[in-house]
């Protein structure tokens, strides 16, 4: 691995993680909680300075960081705890070492996490996931002013026909001109789904495009249903022409094990020369299982590759590589900064929902092969990274963006230990005016420890399995 795949997961997990705890620590501050302790690094301490009622800390391992608030647990739950220290010689005596005058106990009551109101609980519980969000936000706004590859617009020209498909029973053919829809004239390709939208939005009921070929012009007619089959497929085939160029390899997808690459130009499906990526996806879609040849360029070289197409999991009988296609013309693109910020919102929601939604599809199957396949821990966030920084800069801030919202995501979930179960529990004893007695919260907390470490070794484990043909073995 090279000092760039290094530093990369370093600052994929060691920033979102500071930053999460940053905010825990400046909200704490700003809004009178005391705090004992804030340490870039886990670990053991190097370096320790103390300023006011807070020991600042630089630790060995330089993952993250981590902030400890007085009174973050209720009197009850300290006194449970420090009942099972005294079981222990060695922690009694250090207690009687640390045992504190009435001034100080005063001032830590005041500057207490559990003497808050709730919302300051809440506010302080959720900054973690907030800094994330910034951090995020700012992220993708800083590429999109710096500027962005996007692709070069194409010409309102039909690409690759599949057989036997909608497009081609309604005699559409390659090299076909579109120049209208619905009676509005369009002259780049990309007009076509913009049009499309308005016509989904106004409830037009039928999709009609104005063709031109040679010297005939002509029109074909499909429902308008975003529901309906033939729509469907009439969208999924009719495209411009697409180059056969990989922009993206999934991970630990057939392509990836084939050791295919970002860049590669595929030239030849099983043996038969090809000009349009569309006309890869046909023979893959309807190989799952069949190993297919393909030959590709990468910069001056000409390589072959055997690989087989998966099953997708919620089209079985179609298959995949695990490849995305991009576009090698490309120019760059630059946002002013108040735009960018506004897109950097749309793209992190665009990415909650992307989570959300397939989460949701990966549980609802219940396919175990198939959760082992898409569920991820520290190995599988590290290889990404790795991958994504060998890519480009551009591609790898993208990921620590999106990961900076999967980070957030997991936190806010109303789980104890998670900053989601602190919220949980405190709108709980304000609702009860009460505290949750502390043999309760302990034993909520010690089942909710182990469940996590079990599934961390467990994720931990699959990624290891997953990942053994990346060092030789079978």
């Amino acid at each position: 691995m090279s000092i760039i795949g290094i530093i990369a997961i370093a600052f994929t997990f060691g920033v979102a993680i500071l930053a999460h705890e940053f905010g825990h620590f400046i909200f704490a501050k700003l809004l009178g909680v005391g705090v004992e302790t804030f340490s870039i690094g886990m670990g053991k301490k190097i370096i320790k300075i103390k300023r006011g009622e807070t020991t600042y800390c630089l630790s060995t391992i330089p993952f993250g960081g981590y902030v400890v608030m007085k009174g973050a647990l209720s009197k009850e739950m300290e006194a449970q705890l420090r009942e099972n220290e005294e079981k222990s010689k060695e922690k009694k005596e250090e207690g009687e070492k640390n045992k504190k005058s009435l001034p100080e106990l005063v001032s830590d009551d005041i500057l207490s996490l559990r003497n808050k109101s709730l919302p300051v609980k809440v506010a302080i519980y959720a900054s973690g996931v907030f800094m994330n969000f910034v951090v995020a936000i700012i992220t993708f706004t800083a590429i999109m002013v710096i500027g962005m590859d996007v692709p070069v617009p194409k010409p309102p020209i039909v690409g690759f026909v599949a057989p036997a498909s909608v497009p081609e029973r309604l005699d559409i053919k390659q090299g076909d001109r579109v120049k209208a829809v619905n009676g509005k004239p369009v002259k780049k390709f990309d007009e076509i789904y913009e049009r499309l939208g308005v016509l989904i939005n106004t409830k037009a009921t039928t999709l009609t495009i104005t063709l031109e070929r040679g010297e005939k012009t002509f029109n074909v007619g499909v429902p308008l249903n975003i529901k309906s089959p033939k729509f469907l497929e009439f969208m999924r085939n009719f495209n411009p022409p697409l180059e056969p160029y990989i922009e993206e390899v999934m991970y630990n997808q057939p392509a990836d094990r084939a050791n295919i690459m970002p860049g590669d130009y595929v030239l030849e499906v099983n043996d038969k020369p090809i000009n349009d990526w569309m006309q890869m996806v046909v023979t893959i879609r309807s190989s799952v299982g069949k190993p297919v040849r393909l030959k590709i360029r990468r910069g001056n070289q000409y390589l072959f590759k055997v690989v087989t197409p998966v099953s997708r999991p919620e089209e079985p009988e179609v298959g995949q590589l695990g490849i995305i296609r991009g576009e090698p013309k490309t120019v760059l693109k630059r946002l002013p900064v108040v735009e960018a910020v506004g897109e950097s919102f749309t793209i992190s929601y665009q990415i909650m929902g992307f989570v959300v939604v397939n989460t949701y599809k990966l549980f609802s199957r219940f396919n175990v092969h198939e959760m082992g396949e898409n569920l991820g821990g520290p190995v599988a966030i590290a290889i990404e990274s790795y991958r994504q920084a060998k890519s480009g800069l551009r591609n790898y801030f993208y990921f620590f963006g999106a990961f900076n919202i999967m980070l957030l995501m997991l936190n806010i979930l109303p789980l104890p230990i998670l900053d989601g179960g602190h919220i949980l529990f405190s709108t709980i004893e304000s609702i009860f005016r009460k505290p949750i007695p502390a043999k309760t919260l302990l034993h909520i907390y010690s089942i909710m420890i182990i469940i996590l470490i079990a599934l961390a070794l467990l994720v931990t484990y699959n990624d290891i399995v997953r990942n053994f043909w990346r060092l030789g073995f079978p």
